[in-house]
């Protein structure tokens, strides 16, 4: 696979199932909310699984079936969480010469966390003010990652 293919892929990642404007009353989660939230755990989606471990490093799968695994770094600065990721093609071996940043900026209305995505990588997809509910739906608590991860990475 491409890593043009992977990089479009990967777009795929975080896609809010339905998006709309930031509510007049919402306010920005705070960076240690995020981290309490992330560090530590993993994010499932449908075609990506990560994990935030502690040193703030990432570890994923890509591709249901497995087309690339990932590993780089993540940070958070105010209420936006990003990571920054190189894929490597499991079929090739071949590892990325490039980065993929994705970030997320959370913020809180009532009792319920929104978070819009975007990235790097992907044309149209740069920071917006779309605003969706469930990615917090898509952490799992501890690693759930880095056993798939072990499988196709040697």
């Amino acid at each position: 696979m491409s890593y043009g293919k992977i990089a479009a892929f990967l777009a795929l990642i975080a896609l809010p199932v339905a998006a709309d404007p930031l509510p007049p009353n919402a306010k920005p989660l705070s960076s240690k909310q995020i981290e309490k939230l992330y560090s530590g755990n993993s994010a499932v989606w449908d075609r990506s699984m990560v994990y935030f471990a502690p040193d703030k490093t990432t570890k994923g799968v890509f591709g249901k079936p497995p087309s690339a695994t990932y590993t780089g770094k993540w940070k958070i600065t105010k209420n936006k969480l990003c990571m920054t990721n190189s894929p490597v093609n499991i079929k090739t071996g071949e590892a990325s010469k490039k980065t993929y940043t994705d970030c997320w900026t959370f913020f809180t209305d009532g009792d319920r966390v929104l978070t819009s995505y975007y990235n790097d990588f992907e044309e149209g997809r740069g920071p917006n003010d779309d605003y969706s509910e469930g990615e917090l739906s898509n952490l799992r608590k501890g690693d759930v990652v880095s056993k798939t991860f072990a499988k196709y990475r040697s």
